[in-house]
């Protein structure tokens, strides 16, 4: 995804979904290149009080346990699904 769409996802979606709760929050990241951005880190900071933090790759799965075991068969099967109805739109 480039950085118009990822901007676009963070003011329709995560924006919205956390609110304008003023209280100090975290937001714990993975290595999603959008996430690393420095324009990333200073809109979380300036629109929803959070500071991201980007724990050590090897520990993501300890913290976003989603991403390993059944989650990832999970996160794959629906990847696969979205590839195939994408093909199917294009052809």
């Amino acid at each position: 995804m480039d950085e118009k769409i990822n901007m676009q996802w963070m003011n329709n979606t995560l924006i919205p979904g956390i609110g304008d709760d003023k209280e100090e929050k975290v937001l714990f990241a993975d290595y999603v290149s959008f996430q690393q951005s420095q324009t990333f880190h200073e809109t979380c900071r300036d629109e929803i009080n959070t500071t991201v933090y980007m724990p050590p790759e090897t520990h993501m799965d300890k913290i976003q346990p989603v991403d390993a075991g059944c989650g990832r068969i999970m996160e794959v099967k629906i990847g696969q699904a979205w590839k195939d109805g994408w093909k199917r739109r294009t052809i």
